[in-house]
């Protein structure tokens, strides 16, 4: 499954290339949790090709006074991949759009409280792809401007590592990692074709 969507990806990106550049715009999706660049390619008046690339991080650390403990939180989430839509014209301004959207995905994530030299902890990494249906509107503000607002369904496919820490002189423990998950999302994307 993970060469079929890096087929997808390279494919994808191969198109964007091939092009024609008026046709080629940038999109940012403007919810506060997610931070998706997209690189829309309009192939023709009714079908759309979207590279996209998307990473959040969080990076907390706190410390206990008078004692020599130490807590460190991080989180990582990187996407990228391409999308693929149908675009039906509603009104004059309004569009309508539906499509797929496959990615790669990659999450990293680790807790760990330090105290003197003991660490105590877990530390997850997990890859894979994620796939989204995809429904949305946008409206023509300006002839090359768009916002639109878009939901989806995504299921999600990952594996990776976990390591738990419990301090010495116990060993760390290491787990392998299964995570299928699937949800909904909504999003307002603004879109500007050069």
């Amino acid at each position: 499954m993970k060469k079929s969507v890096i087929f997808v990806v390279c494919l994808g990106l191969y198109i964007s290339q091939t092009a024609v550049a008026e046709n080629l715009g940038l999109g940012v999706s403007i919810k506060s949790n997610d931070a998706s660049i997209y690189l829309p390619i309009n192939v023709h008046e009714e079908f759309r090709v979207e590279p996209f690339i998307s990473y959040s991080s969080y990076d907390g650390r706190e410390n206990e006074e008078g004692l020599e403990i130490s807590y460190k939180n991080n989180y990582s989430n990187l996407n990228f991949g391409i999308g693929f839509f149908k675009i039906q014209a509603l009104k004059e301004q309004i569009s309508a759009y539906y499509g797929l959207r496959s990615s790669y995905t990659k999450n990293e994530q680790s807790f760990n409280r330090i105290e003197e030299s003991n660490k105590y902890g877990n530390e997850k990494e997990t890859s894979g792809y994620t796939v989204s249906p995809i429904i949305g509107f946008e409206y023509s503000i300006i002839n090359d401007l768009l916002v639109g607002f878009e939901a989806e369904w995504w299921f999600s496919d990952l594996e990776g590592k976990e390591v738990t820490s419990y301090g010495e002189p116990v060993d760390d423990i290491k787990t392998n990692i299964k995570n299928k998950s699937q949800g909904t999302n909504t999003r307002v994307t603004v879109r500007y074709f050069f």
